[in-house]
């Protein structure tokens, strides 16, 4: 059941996508996904250990403490890369956004376009966070992050931790349901395109949940 589920997942999110064929940006976006998912999985595997000691919202207390620390770390790391920065501040059509050069010196400085001295030019500040994108964060944070994650801990301390996973594969159908529902509603974003024959891995992912609970 759980691979009939992951296949159809599969299928969802590779049907008719450049993944193989040269497309770095796809290639990386998607290997992220699969290191996302694997580790969601080691995650609900070692709840499960520690559920048997702590409480669920005490599970969840202590992953994100041990996250935050690695994100600080990572954060940091990151800003003294001009290369990262590069990736990470993409080109925005905002105007007020304004421009930024990176310096490739002992230690990264972020500077308004016109430095002559550095040789990277990106399209953010390293620790600005554009206001439009202000309500995006918190949402990540608050509701698809925390919330989430703890109700993802409260559902494993109480069912199997194969349970929990195999509802991990119906993120790719939430995620195309959604989609469909904003390009409808309008609000593509200019980037969001309707699903096609790759809305098929549904009956997968439904057949793979189906299998496992009627055992």
């Amino acid at each position: 059941g759980m691979l009939v589920g992951t296949a159809g997942a599969v299928f969802m999110v590779v049907f008719r996508q450049d993944v193989f064929n040269g497309n770095a940006t796809l290639l990386l976006a998607n290997g992220l996904f699969f290191l996302d998912c694997v580790t969601t999985s080691l995650y609900v595997i070692f709840a499960k250990v520690l559920l048997t000691k702590f409480g669920s919202l005490k599970v969840t207390a202590y992953s994100y403490t041990v996250a935050a620390c690695l994100m600080a770390v990572l954060a940091v790391s990151g800003t003294l890369s001009c290369d990262v920065l590069e990736v990470v501040c993409a080109e925005s059509d905002d105007k007020d956004d304004g421009r930024w050069t990176c310096s490739r010196g002992a230690t990264t400085k972020l500077q308004s376009h016109g430095n002559t001295d550095a040789d990277t030019e990106i399209a953010c500040s390293a620790w600005g966070v554009p206001p439009h994108a202000a309500a995006a964060l918190v949402y990540m944070v608050l509701v698809q992050s925390g919330l989430c994650y703890f109700l993802v801990t409260w559902g494993t301390e109480r069912t199997h931790a194969s349970n929990t996973l195999l509802y991990t594969s119906l993120n790719p159908a939430a995620a195309a349901m959604l989609t469909a529902v904003l390009v409808w509603c309008g609000k593509d974003f200019g980037v969001l395109t309707l699903p096609t024959w790759n809305m098929l891995g549904v009956i997968g992912i439904i057949v793979g949940i189906g299998i496992v609970f009627s055992r």
